[in-house]
């Protein structure tokens, strides 16, 4: 009855593996018994049947236990005749049933199931992985230490292998499954358990990895990395990876050593990088070391695959060590013997993996950090790999040149790659013939006519001479009747001769030319990342270098501007478009390249002519709408560039928008042309370029009034300054545009309000006006809505400016050309005010899409401009979930955006909203003030102070949350402190895992950062002002904690630098940020009245002082600049009421012992610092008996030298101050 139970057991697994393992967690106890039976071989004890599923359990490293895999088509031969393989192949009498389960899962594969006790072996191990998770440690251990018992007992050798092989494959499916050895109770008993468990698991393992079968010590290694995967412990990795070590360096077996050091790579594999650069050091050195080995072929070939498993995972970290390894492979293709398969095949793993983990930076053009030699020797490698004599070992080339023919294609000869592909079709071998289909499909679907003309090339040659002439031929008369097609074709001349054709050449067709514009549109984006290809000086100092053989881009820009003019002043609709888009680019990446021979000028002065030249023609009444709305951002680009700087020049393009206006006022032909879509796109264009040029005028005013300041002049330019400076280019533009801004501001206001009805979902397409807008028709407008979604970001932030400046004040000419809904609609100021909040937080937290950088600071620009003026501030803060709202965005933006200049435009944007609450604050919103009583004000200003903000979050309970404003502000100040520095976060720095992963260095924070964070504090530091009394006290905690650990971390010393970042006493941005926060904090005490607040607040302040001072010692594991924190105690202490600053005898006491070692410092510096802090505590009356009665002998003994000798060296300049606020 064998073979009947074990088709019935076939079948119980089958259906148990379709079931949730919860169905039947009643039966595990018996259940399990007859796994474990079947997996151990109980039943049977003349049984060495071994489970079939080895081969995928051991993954990747199949390639080197059986390199005949799946090679030839007798390949199913092989599998039965190699030491490696496990079982024999199936038969379809082993179960017919597999003619139609297996035909649906195979993927074309013939139905080939297992003997029915190898298919209830692999069944069995299948579901106990499935279940294993599930049991608590104590019966995973009895589990184990069983299978550890049956395989010492078993006999003989054969059987014992089996077995062993069984319950590796089984603890592989059960550690893939989710089994982590982690402990379900805090009992003593619980973690014994664990702990016996994971030692008795990893001595299983590890004996595997010796065992004299190499599938057993493939699938010991795999199962060690998918239990340091469960278990998800460092400490953990780090000791079996340490245990690894130490094998790897006392044992020379090579079975032994074979198996630990794949063990390592699947550790890798499974565990990244280990965690620590360390580990991963170690590791590529004690396997490359192997690598290099002759003596064992076989650990070369472990060794070889176990760097390829490292080098798969290891990231960024493992960037340094591609060098060394890639010049071991080419080392070992060269002196490796051909019958060394296993070897070769190795490095060929190895370096598909290299490939992989470098390839990126494989295309970059240059020789920059050696990968020009990167290059060559991986296409070294690859040719010694596709001459191998070996089936597969030539497969792996051709898959390694794949690789390189992805990543840069521009240094894999096409012709010879195709052509030697085309010979492997016909191999044999399967191996070969797959991996040769696998390129050339790559190769045609990437480039698709080059394969083909080397194919046809290959083709005529192999046929001789004459085949390829007349291939020519019937090639020319093809092209010649195509030329016939052609509208723009040039006939040839005829010679006077009869008979004779003179021979012309043809000029390019307008396709060719577009496409020739594309071409040269991609080289200029890629070679914007070279610095010489924008740089004219470091180009020819290049270019001399190199004898004239190299090139670059910034040495051609009078083709490129040739070029773009020519195709701007096309008859072609098409071509113009090209040139157009090919001009802008020009402009906006050569705009900033100077001129090396005329300092002060750029390049693109000398071609002002010709961009003029190729613009002017777009403005014509009968171009085409796109023509136009291209050339006006080609004039906004030339205009924002700061290329022409002089009026004159300025007059020139600018004029053309002028004459682009009248199509706003009077309409365009090309209604009647093109399409009602077609003038929308003209109009919305003409608003762009208007926008984006008065963004420019205003930011230029602004950098001139600021370059006045600096150099006191009042505005005035001085007899020597440069006329062509940037300094008065703002107002000459702005002088320019400030005409026409009257009708554009109210063509601006209906764009966006036309904008924001076609961005309202399809649910609201109800509410749409059926006459249209502004600038679309009802019938357009799913066609508009895309012109509308580019165009809107910059005239909001123009208008918002314009609104700014004007107090939301709008001309009277400004809606007179629109039509009567759009005018009425924005007559008030809060519909024009809740528009513009209304598109710009739209596009913020948008859930369906996710708007670029540029938008996303155009937005919070235009919020930031629109908070600043005192109306539009009055106007939001009466309803305050408005600003709480826009808090809340903000708050998103931080916590998703990287960008630092974006968070930057967030703080500025929280900073206006809070300038709004503080303005609505001092008018005294939303109660009724005297003057308003007493009729010191009119009606009319009085009934604006109605309904405003109260600025009293918390109330009488004291009680903050959310949807309050201050609430608000601290979830967004928070964000941006922890994205700023992760540490501040104390619960996320209790696990001792990720406390490593999330510390940054204060004094190696970019001043971007560095400025968030000063932010960030003067805002906390005015949120106060929105609270009542006792919610102040609410806040208080959380504010003094974000302090106290800005100044903990500019304090801390970094132990690992040899050199400091910073001499001793420097106080960073942020420190300063910090003190200047807690000195507002510590002088903003409750009235004394309040007896109740008061006392809690000197509570609070005292424990701020006490935990300043314990900084030095809190943590023994780091060091601090104790300067910089007796300046901070210092400060609190001046600073707040004499309750606070001597209220605590320990931390007087720990202050004046701070004091005394800092005056004993032998910098100078920092006895400056102490002696300044010093005197602001002397200074206060009520404190200096306190300080000076323990402070007085260690500050005259520093001064004495000083003061009786003339000894100007030092830098103590408040020595003199010090006697007599002391005395």
């Amino acid at each position: 009855m064998r073979k009947q139970i074990a088709a019935l057991r076939v079948r119980l697994y089958g259906l148990l593996g379709h079931l949730n393992a919860k169905c039947y967690e009643g039966v595990f106890s018996s259940l399990l018994r007859e796994l474990v039976a079947d997996i151990t071989l109980s039943d049977n004890t003349q049984s060495a049947q071994a489970t079939s599923l080895a081969g995928a359990s051991c993954g990747s490293c199949l390639s080197v236990l059986a390199p005949w895999h799946d090679a030839c088509d007798e390949a199913v031969l092989e599998n039965g005749l190699n030491a490696a393989a496990t079982t024999v192949g199936g038969a379809i009498e082993n179960d017919v049933t597999e003619l139609i389960s297996g035909s649906a899962s195979s993927a074309g594969a013939p139905p080939d199931p297992q003997l029915p006790t190898v298919a209830s072996l692999d069944g069995a191990i299948v579901i106990y992985g499935k279940i294993f998770p599930l049991l608590p440690n104590k019966h995973r251990l009895q589990i184990t230490e069983h299978c550890v018992e049956t395989m010492k007992n078993a006999k003989p050798s054969g059987r014992q292998q089996a077995i062993q092989l069984n319950v590796l494959c089984a603890l592989v499916a059960a550690y893939k499954n989710g089994g982590a050895t982690s402990s379900s109770g805090s009992s003593t008993a619980a973690a014994a358990a664990l702990e016996q468990l994971r030692t008795t698991t990893i001595n299983l393992i590890m004996s595997a990895l010796s065992s004299p079968s190499s599938i057993i010590r493939a699938v010991g290694a795999e199962a060690l990395g998918r239990l340091a995967q469960a278990v998800n412990d460092p400490l953990f990795v780090a000791s079996v990876a340490q245990q690894c070590f130490n094998v790897l360096q006392s044992s020379r077996d090579a079975l032994t050593r074979s198996g630990v050091v794949l063990a390592l790579g699947c550790l890798h594999r499974h565990v990244g990088s280990l965690g620590s650069g360390q580990y991963l050091n170690t590791g590529v050195k004690i396997a490359l070391s192997l690598a290099q080995d002759t003596a064992s072929p076989m650990v070369q070939s472990w060794a070889l695959l176990s760097l390829s498993l490292i080098a798969e995972t290891g990231g960024g970290m493992f960037a340094g060590y591609v060098e060394p390894m890639l010049t071991t492979c080419v080392s070992l293709l060269l002196s490796t013997p051909s019958h060394c398969t296993e070897v070769t095949l190795s490095v060929g793993k190895l370096l598909s993996a290299l490939l992989t983990c470098v390839g990126p930076e494989l295309g970059v053009s240059g020789t920059a950090s050696g990968v020009e030699t990167m290059r060559s020797c991986l296409l070294a490698a690859c040719a010694l790999l596709l001459s191998h004599e070996h089936a597969v070992v030539r497969a792996e080339g051709v898959a390694g040149l794949q690789q390189m023919h992805l990543f840069a294609p521009r240094h894999v000869h096409l012709g010879t790659l195709v052509i030697d592909i085309a010979s492997l079709l016909t191999s044999r071998f399967i191996s070969l013939r797959r991996a040769s289909v696998s390129c050339l499909r790559q190769l045609v679907q990437r480039e698709a006519r080059e394969v083909l003309a080397t194919s046809i090339a290959d083709s005529a040659a192999a046929a001789g001479p004459a085949a390829g002439a007349a291939m020519g031929e019937k090639g020319g008369e093809k092209d010649d009747e195509e030329d016939g097609g052609d509208d723009d074709m040039q006939l040839h001349a005829s010679s006077g001769r009869p008979g004779v054709e003179e021979k012309q050449k043809l000029a390019a067709r307008w396709p060719t030319r577009v496409f020739a514009c594309q071409i040269v549109r991609r080289l200029m984006a890629v070679c914007e990342s070279e610095r010489a290809h924008l740089d004219l000086a470091l180009a020819k100092e290049l270019q001399l270098s190199s004898g004239g053989r190299a090139d670059y881009l910034v040495l051609h820009l009078s083709d490129l501007v040739r070029m773009s003019f020519m195709g701007a002043t096309s008859d072609n609709t098409q071509l113009r478009l090209a040139g157009l888009h090919c001009l802008q680019d020009v402009i906006a990446r050569f705009s900033a390249v100077p001129e090396p021979e005329f300092p002060g000028h750029v390049l693109l002065e000398q071609f002002q002519a010709q961009v003029g030249a190729a613009l002017r023609p777009a403005f014509t009444e009968d171009t085409p709408s796109d023509v136009t709305a291209a050339a006006c951002q080609v004039c906004s680009t030339w205009i924002s560039s700061k290329v022409a700087r002089d009026l004159n020049d300025l007059r020139r393009v600018n004029q053309l928008l002028v004459s682009s206006l009248s199509k706003l006022k009077h309409g365009s032909i090309n209604t009647q042309l093109y399409s009602e879509s077609a003038a929308t796109l003209e109009k919305l264009a003409i608003l762009k370029a208007w926008a984006e040029v008065y963004i420019t005028a205003v930011e230029q005013k602004q950098e001139a009034e600021e370059e006045s300041k600096r150099r006191g002049s009042g505005g005035r330019m001085n007899g020597n300054d440069d006329p062509y400076s940037q300094s008065g280019g703002g107002a000459c533009l702005l002088s320019l545009v400030e005409p026409e801004l009257a009708d554009l501001v109210g063509y601006w206001l209906s764009a966006l309000r036309d904008s924001a009805l076609l961005a309202l979902p399809s649910s609201f397409s109800d509410q749409l006006p059926p006459e249209g807008g502004a600038f679309y028709k009802a019938e357009r407008a799913e066609a508009c809505r895309e012109y509308y979604r580019s165009s809107w970001p910059p005239i909001l932030l123009a208008a918002s400016i314009w609104l700014r400046d004007h107090n939301f004040v709008l001309p009277g000419t400004s809606n007179e050309s629109l039509p009567p809904h759009c005018s009425s609609s924005l007559s008030s100021l809060p519909s024009r005010l809740f528009l513009m909040i209304g598109v710009a937080l739209d596009s913020l937290c948008s859930r369906t899409s996710t708007a670029d950088d540029t938008t996303t600071h155009c937005a919070l620009r235009a919020l930031s401009s629109l908070m600043s003026s005192d109306e539009a501030r009055l106007e939001l803060m009466r309803d305050v979930s408005v600003p709480v709202e826009i808090v809340n965005v903000l708050h998103r933006l931080v916590l998703t955006r990287d960008n630092l200049a974006t968070q930057q435009l967030c703080v500025d944007c929280a900073a206006a909203v809070m300038d709004a609450a503080m303005c609505c604050k001092a008018i005294g919103g939303g109660t009724e003030n005297s003057d308003a009583i007493n009729g010191n004000i009119d009606s009319v200003e009085a009934e604006k102070m109605k309904g405003l903000y109260q600025c009293d979050d918390g109330g009488e309970s004291g009680e903050l949350k959310p949807g309050m404003l201050s609430y608000a502000f601290m979830e967004f100040i928070l964000a941006v402190v922890v994205r700023q520095l992760p540490q501040v976060n104390s619960a996320a720095m209790r696990s001792r895992s990720s406390a490593p992963l999330h510390t940054r260095r204060v004094s190696r924070l970019p001043p971007e950062a560095a400025a968030l964070c000063k932010g960030a504090v003067q805002l906390m530091v005015q949120i106060s002002s929105l609270c009542s009394p006792s919610a102040r006290l609410t806040l208080l905690p959380v504010s003094l904690h974000l302090i106290t650990s800005f100044i903990r971390e500019s304090a801390r010393l970094d132990d690992s630098s040899i050199v400091p970042d910073l001499p001793p006493g420097h106080l960073t941005l942020v420190a300063t940020a910090a003190l200047q926060g807690l000195r507002s904090l510590a002088s903003s005490a409750p009235p004394q009245s309040e007896e109740r607040n008061y006392a809690r607040w000197a509570l609070l302040m005292r424990s701020a002082l006490l935990t300043i001072l314990n900084i030095p010692t809190a943590n023994s594991a780091h060091t601090y600049d104790e300067c910089v924190v007796l300046l901070a105690a210092a400060i609190l202490s001046s600073a707040s009421p004499r309750e606070v600053a001597v209220g605590h005898r320990e931390s007087v006491e720990k202050l004046c012992v701070l004091a005394k070692h800092q005056l004993r410092r032998n910098e100078p510096q920092v006895v400056c610092k102490c002696l300044q802090a010093l005197t602001s505590l002397f200074s206060r009356k009520d404190l200096a008996a306190v300080y000076a009665r323990r402070l007085a002998p260690a500050v005259v003994e520093v001064l004495r030298p000083y003061v009786l000798e003339d000894d100007a060296e030092t830098a103590v300049k408040e020595g003199p101050q010090a006697p007599p606020t002391f005395i």
